[in-house]
């Protein structure tokens, strides 16, 4: 999970926070928030699985090492990106291991999902961006599931995309790739082989917290 945290508090040197992480320089330790802050102050993104577990639940901390800043080498002032997606089952199961339609993308097996549009709910985003990507009109929603977020750098900022993702169900057999979106193939896969071949380290992560709800559900 990335997260945000505000350098107010040493001058600005974001090559100096790349090497050395940064410290508190007093009492109160550093604090990170999953919301992007409004400040005019630096903004330092924190990959928050690069720190101990007991530290990510706290909050906060005395340090953070220079392998949990995203944004400083050099700085990108962050934005924050929003997108919605599902995990698309079957309304009918054909086995009790659940099947979800997986689709292949610029060189990598992923979820179907897309930025939400201005004016949008993240459910209206959702089942826009999976109806439009897996070729398919008959998507329902049937549950939430939660957030991924992971980071990318642009040409003068940081991008931090926060997905948020929806557990659906669909009568359809066969979908129709959106070419125009570079989607090469959506098909159905079993969820254990999904799991070792999708292309992202945070989505893999999400699998395995979602799995146990995602399977209470399948035939429910």
């Amino acid at each position: 999970m990335l997260a945000y945290h505000v350098v107010d508090y040493v001058p600005y040197q974001p090559d100096v926070w790349a090497r050395e992480g940064l410290h508190a320089t007093g009492a109160d330790p550093l604090r990170w928030q999953v919301q992007p802050p409004t400040t005019n102050a630096p903004v330092v993104v924190v990959d928050t699985a690069q720190l101990p577990t007991d530290t990510c639940a706290q909050g906060a901390a005395s340090s953070i090492p220079p392998e949990a800043l995203c944004n400083v080498a050099p700085y990108r002032p962050p934005v924050d990106v929003r997108a919605a997606g599902g995990y698309v089952v079957p309304a009918h199961p054909p086995t009790p291991v659940p099947t979800v339609c997986a689709i292949y993308r610029r060189g990598a097996w992923d979820l179907p999902k897309g930025k939400q549009d201005a004016g949008e709910s993240v459910v209206e985003c959702a089942l826009r961006e999976v109806r439009e990507e897996i070729g398919v009109d008959d998507v329902t929603l049937r549950a939430p599931l939660g957030i991924t977020s992971h980071g990318y750098a642009t040409a003068q900022r940081y991008a931090v995309k926060t997905t948020h993702w929806f557990l659906m169900r669909t009568s359809a057999r066969r979908f129709a790739p959106q070419a125009a979106e570079g989607i090469r193939r959506a098909t159905w896969a079993r969820w254990p082989v999904l799991h070792a071949h999708i292309g992202y380290a945070s989505l893999r992560r999400h699998m395995e917290t979602v799995a146990p709800r995602v399977a209470h559900l399948y035939t429910a």
